[in-house]
C-alpha cells in the first residue's frame, strides 16, 4: 500500500563510493541497507557518511 501524501521533489542522488546513480532516498537506503533519513541527511550536508557510503545529489552540468 502506498503511503498518502505529499510527493517529496527532488534531484537524483549518488552514491559516491560505488558511483552508483538512485532516484530516491529509499532505493539508496535499500541498495546499503540504511535509512533514507541517513541518505537525506547526507545528500542535504549534516553528516557527511551512511553505512560508510557518501551519498549527493546528482547535478547536471551543460556542456558547449
Amino acid at each position: 500500500m502506498k503511503k498518502r501524501g505529499k510527493p517529496i521533489k527532488h534531484p537524483k542522488i549518488v552514491d559516491l563510493t560505488t558511483s552508483t546513480v538512485y532516484d530516491t532516498y529509499t532505493e539508496a537506503a535499500e541498495a546499503v541497507g540504511g535509512s533514507r533519513f541517513g541518505v537525506m541527511r547526507c545528500c542535504e550536508g549534516l553528516q557527511r557518511y551512511h553505512k560508510r557510503h557518501v551519498f549527493v545529489f546528482y547535478v547536471e552540468t551543460k556542456r558547449k
